[in-house]
């Protein structure tokens, strides 16, 4: 096994890789963190091989040194035994942003800010006018603002309310906005380019980069922006009855697309079509989960008597493995519908509306635990808030009563560990979903973003 680390100012992590017959098997992650695993087959091993040669190569030039250790750093957790995981020290209120006001129905709104390097990324709401904010992540500093006045003269907001996930791809910052494809300078916050694309996007729309592209849903077509001759180009469409709703989940080998109440699967290989689709009624975005050979989608299961669920399907024909209904429909306390889902470590964590997590094992679909919320939300039929995981953690959002707040799990066990401040002049939101990076948690309230790190 071929084991490299990068430790540096506040810096941390490790990369490890080995070929397993024609699979190539990394690991990496924060040291003394959790460990995330990927593994990606080749036609030979001689292939696999020759990627794991340029993959070191890679990392050497970006600063990792070879490490002599053939095991995981203490307190590292192998991919698939989380449940030895122990949770880190209690995270400690550091700073408060910019404003985020939320605009609209902020139960649809994915207000998750960006972490990347070392700047987070937060959208600022006031008013009408709808600005990114990028600032120091360690300290808070802001570095730049992009207003919609920076980008074109137009009396739109850049950053409406229903716009969906910017993501950033080397020194790029893509953001999908109402009517275009925005790609900002990192570090000076300057618009490099723009794509137009002259559709008034109704509906939440994501973006994801694979291969040197940036992907999107356009109404019923998925688009292609190649970022080094940035164009729109077309690829496939859907029947207007099954439009696009935004929402796109991806890894190394498959893109899910959420259609109108369905997912469609798409492979790499062949993005020009769907290799295969499952229906749901679930118009949320909580989130799709990916393992080796598996997709981890979010369903409704109304003709099997059931509110919502979770689905395993086989990656490449869609073929289900196991479904496991979470909420009757009959059920009294409405937890219809998913927040959240997400695999961690070869499991899958999953939070419905009413506030319940659950642990599932991912191949066969098995309870591992279930964490219920100490009270129901008072005359609230909204979600109950997302959840963010690191080092043998869950940060979960929480309702309770009137309040909305931001609880600490055991990984390993859902219990509670303890609950983390609430801003001063702020509350949390139901909308607001907590981000873990190298240590720091960031969650953004109803006025501001909030950073919480562990106590120096």
């Amino acid at each position: 096994m071929t084991r490299l680390e990068f430790i540096e100012g506040s810096s941390s992590k490790f990369w490890e890789t080995e070929v397993k017959g024609k699979s190539l098997v990394t690991r990496f992650g924060r040291i003394g963190g959790e460990a995330r695993m990927t593994e990606k087959r080749f036609a030979s091993p001689q292939l696999a091989q020759a990627e794991l040669a340029k993959l070191v190569a890679q990392k050497e030039k970006k600063g990792y040194l070879h490490s002599t250790r053939a095991k995981p750093a203490h307190g590292t957790a192998p991919a698939v035994s989380p449940r030895l995981s122990t949770p880190a020290a209690p995270l400690k209120h550091a700073w408060s942003g910019p404003l985020v006001k939320p605009k609209g129905d902020e139960r649809r709104v994915d207000r998750r800010p960006l972490v990347t390097g070392d700047v987070v990324i937060s959208r600022a709401d006031e008013s009408d006018h709808h600005e990114l904010v990028c600032a120091d992540r360690l300290t808070g500093k802001p570095r730049w603002v992009l207003a919609p006045e920076d980008v074109a003269s137009t009396n739109f907001g850049l950053f409406a309310p229903m716009s969906g996930v910017m993501v950033a791809h080397g020194e790029l910052l893509l953001v999908p906005t109402k009517y275009s494809v925005v790609a900002v300078n990192l570090s000076s916050g300057k618009v490099k380019w723009r794509v137009e694309e002259r559709v008034d996007l109704s509906e939440p729309s994501a973006i994801v980069v694979h291969d040197g592209s940036a992907w999107r849903t356009l109404g019923t077509k998925l688009t292609e922006i190649p970022l080094g001759k940035p164009k729109l180009e077309s690829h496939f469409t859907v029947p207007s009855s099954s439009r696009f709703f935004g929402g796109l989940h991806a890894d190394e080998e498959t893109l899910v697309v959420m259609a109108n109440k369905r997912f469609l699967g798409v492979s790499w290989k062949n993005p020009k079509k769907a290799s295969w689709n499952r229906s749901s009624a679930e118009l949320a975005f909580p989130g799709v989960g990916f393992t080796t050979d598996l997709v981890i989608l979010p369903l409704c299961f109304a003709p099997h008597g059931f509110h919502s669920g979770v689905c395993a399907v086989d990656r490449e024909k869609g073929k289900e493995r196991w479904c496991v209904g979470l909420t009757r429909i009959e059920d009294q306390e409405k937890r219809w519908g998913i927040t959240e889902l997400a695999v961690v470590d070869g499991t899958v964590l999953v939070k419905d509306w009413g506030g319940h997590l659950l642990r599932l094992d991912a191949q066969s679909g098995a309870t591992l635990w279930e964490a219920k919320p100490s009270t129901r939300p008072s005359g609230r039929r909204g979600p109950h808030g997302r959840f963010a995981v690191g080092e043998g953690t869950v940060y979960s959002v929480q309702v309770d009563g009137s309040k909305t707040l931001l609880v600490a799990l055991d990984l390993s066990t859902g219990k509670e560990l303890y609950r983390l401040p609430t801003p001063k002049n702020d509350t949390f939101s139901t909308a607001s979903r907590p981000i873990f990076h190298e240590g720091w948690l960031y969650v953004q309230g109803r006025a501001a973003l909030h950073a919480f790190g562990a106590a120096r």
